[in-house]
């Protein structure tokens, strides 16, 4: 066998030249494989197929002989954790509001329609910017009194409405949110 075919068949070249050319492009789990002569432009045979497993190669070194400072260390993640959101005691702002105002807020932050980036209030599905009317729509309000909910929300500066994207944004003193803590921790 010869040393490029070797090197193709290894993964270790993505094309041969012989008596035929043989090629693969890979994108995600699949390849796209294609057989074509060398004076013709239309190729023989071409498809997309899965991936075949790499060969096993010996490992260099095991993790017995490697020192301790070079084994990585893990990430220290949420981990499937649920996380959780901080609504910071701002007096200023959250005592001002009432009790329906209070509460579409915790709602707006617990069903998830903040996305935490930008503040931004959006519809978790479609990642879209939630309007009065949808917002109203999503907590169960009516119209007339979901207008002046998000009014007292806006002027007490708890959110605040860009019009140049036509959309609510989150104080980001106000609410922040973390990783899920773990239970070992106090």
């Amino acid at each position: 066998m010869k040393r490029e075919t070797a090197e193709y068949l290894l993964g270790e070249r993505d094309a041969i030249r012989e008596e035929v050319i043989l090629s693969r492009i890979r994108k995600g789990n699949s390849e796209y494989v294609r057989v074509s002569l060398p004076d013709m432009k239309e190729p023989i045979y071409d498809l997309w197929t899965k991936r075949p497993s790499k060969i096993k190669k010996e490992p260099v070194a095991t993790i017995e002989e490697l020192p301790t400072s070079d084994i990585p260390k893990p990430r220290h993640t949420g981990g499937g954790k649920r996380p959780y959101v901080m609504l910071m005691q701002d007096r200023d702002a959250i005592g001002k509001l009432s009790i329906m105002a209070s509460g579409v807020l915790m709602k707006l932050i617990s069903v998830g329609c903040v996305e935490w980036g930008t503040g931004k209030v959006i519809d978790k599905r479609s990642k879209k910017a939630l309007t009065v009317k949808m917002i109203s729509e999503k907590l169960g309000l009516k119209l007339v009194e979901g207008k002046p909910i998000l009014s007292e929300l806006t002027t007490n500066k708890v959110l605040r409405y860009d019009k140049s994207q036509r959309a609510y944004f989150l104080d980001r003193n106000l609410a922040m949110k973390g990783s899920g803590q773990s239970e070992d921790k106090v």
